[in-house]
């Protein structure tokens, strides 16, 4: 197998939330490849985790106190988007993919509330599609590619959207007494 890749049919891979996710799998092979299925996987999960300090006192049942040093992590996942499609099946795992170019096209919807792409210190908010590409008695391929969703804003609810944007700068030019003064406006 030559390759196996994901194309987005936008070359910059932003989206917007409720616009579709469109694009296609390329496979290219020089000989035929037995395969069970293909499928096209769609993922929107964000995840944190951190960890804090915390610092415990007991006492015994003979009135010893003691303290207790400790690093508790925490951390959570939540999943926002999953989505599957079989591109292509072989009910009994004999049929072959022939060799050259195979493209197999995607279609997937983000939901429209679905939360914008974000990556900090301490989680994220990410999104990708994958690809599997199952054979009997080999290593499955996989290959995936992230994509970003930006969020939609109105600019209809924000009122300072609509007033002109205007800047001035002067300076001086020339040297000693000589020259004068550049202003310029821009709006």
């Amino acid at each position: 197998m030559d390759y196996l890749r994901i194309e987005f049919d936008n070359p910059q891979a932003v989206y917007f939330p409720g616009q579709a996710v469109t694009g296609k799998v390329i496979l290219k092979t020089q000989e035929s490849i037995k395969a069970r299925f293909m499928k096209i996987c769609i993922q929107g999960d964000a995840s944190t985790k951190w960890q804090e300090h915390e610092h415990h006192h007991r006492t015994d049942s003979q009135g010893r106190r003691d303290s207790l040093n400790e690093h508790v992590n925490y951390g959570s996942t939540i999943n926002y988007l999953t989505g599957e499609s079989t591109v292509w099946s072989s009910s009994d795992g004999t049929n072959k993919i022939q060799p050259g170019v195979s493209i197999f096209p995607f279609a997937f919807s983000l939901p429209t509330n679905c939360p914008p792409s974000f990556e900090g210190c301490h989680g994220h908010i990410k999104y990708s599609v994958h690809v599997e590409l199952d054979r009997p008695w080999k290593w499955n391929k996989h290959t995936h590619q992230l994509f970003t969703v930006v969020p939609a804003y109105d600019l209809n609810i924000t009122p300072e959207a609509v007033n002109p944007m205007m800047n001035t700068v002067s300076k001086n030019t020339g040297l000693l007494k000589k020259g004068g003064l550049l202003v310029m406006t821009v709006s």
